[in-house]
């Protein structure tokens, strides 16, 4: 599924996503903003490339991120559920990693 048919599932389910990206540095919000009338479902989001902004702008615990470290499955799911709950979108897409 590319960008444009993500753009038009979620405008017609009248859905909205945001994300959170680290390894990746913007580009996946870049995508998603860059399909004409993307404001109706993208609001934007961070990116939080250190463990230390990933815990201050996604809530991500400071124990989590210590128990499983920065690029672990368990803290980009966590950093999904924050850029969820700051900008309280349907669905939160995040990116960590090598």
């Amino acid at each position: 599924m590319n960008v444009d048919e993500v753009a038009s599932l979620l405008l017609l389910k009248e859905k909205t996503v945001s994300v959170a990206e680290a390894c990746t540095c913007g580009l996946v919000g870049y995508m998603l903003s860059s399909i004409p009338g993307s404001s109706k479902f993208f609001p934007g989001g961070v990116i939080a490339y250190s463990g230390d902004l990933k815990q201050k702008m996604l809530r991500v615990s400071d124990q989590l991120l210590r128990a499983k470290g920065t690029v672990s499955e368990d803290v980009a799911i966590a950093m999904a559920h924050g850029i969820r709950e700051i900008t309280g979108t349907d669905f939160g897409i995040s990116t960590t990693g090598v």
